[in-house]
C-alpha cells in the first residue's frame, strides 16, 4: 500500500471494495495498489480483487473509487463496506486512528 499518512495518521473513512478485472490482472493490480490508501487483501482467479481504501474524508474515498474505475481494464467497483466519521468533534483532532 502506498501512502503518504504514518501508520498513525488520522483517517477518517474505510472502504471495503471487491474490483472485478478484466486482462492484464498483474499490471491492473500492480496500478491499484500504487494508489495512495489502497491495500491489497485477496484475489483470485476470476480476476476479483478484494481491496481496502483509507481516506481523511468521504469525498476523498469517492474520488479514489472513480479514479479506479477509470483504469483500462477494470470492469467493475463494487463497494462492501464503508465507514466514515466525519463528525466536527473527530474533524478537530485530525481524523481517527485504527492502527
Amino acid at each position: 500500500m502506498k501512502t503518504i499518512m504514518g501508520p498513525e495518521a488520522a483517517i477518517g473513512c474505510i472502504v471495503g471494495l471487491v474490483v472485478r478485472v478484466g486482462d492484464n490482472r498483474d499490471i491492473i493490480r500492480d496500478q491499484l495498489t500504487q494508489l495512495e490508501g489502497v491495500e491489497l487483501h485477496a484475489e483470485d482467479n476470476q480476476g476479483r480483487l478484494v481491496l481496502t481504501l483509507e481516506a481523511r474524508t468521504q469525498r476523498q474515498a469517492m474520488l479514489l473509487t472513480e479514479e479506479m474505475q477509470n483504469f483500462d481494464g477494470v470492469l467493475q467497483v463494487m463497494p462492501a463496506y464503508q465507514y466514515c466519521d466525519e463528525s466536527p468533534e473527530v474533524a478537530e483532532q485530525g481524523g481517527w486512528s485504527w492502527r
